[in-house]
């Protein structure tokens, strides 16, 4: 409720300030056997169902944008911002911005 009626920008750069998604990296992924990417959500799933034993699914899909293009989203500001502060996850990641 409290960011309700935000934009974008102000829940990326101030919204999750303090908030456990801030930092993925340091919360979630260190110490892990097994590290599965959104991009490749449903291949990383069936992975993680043949380690553990369970039955192969196929993931729905639900709540889908219809813009696959995440960068229009963000500008120069955002993108400095998320660098600097997410720098940790986006090596970790492999990521790039582009």
């Amino acid at each position: 409720e409290k960011h309700k009626g935000k934009s974008f920008k102000y829940y990326l750069m101030e919204g999750i300030q303090g908030n456990i998604v801030e930092r993925q990296a340091t919360w979630f992924l260190k110490g892990c056997d097994y590290i599965g990417m959104y991009e490749s959500l449903q291949a990383d799933w069936n992975i993680l169902n043949s380690l553990l034993g369970l039955p192969a699914r196929t993931l729905p899909k639900v709540n889908s944008c219809g813009d696959p293009d995440y960068r229009r989203h963000y500008d120069t500001e955002m993108i400095d911002y998320i660098a600097e502060h997410h720098a940790e996850d986006i090596q970790l990641g492999g990521y790039v911005f582009g």
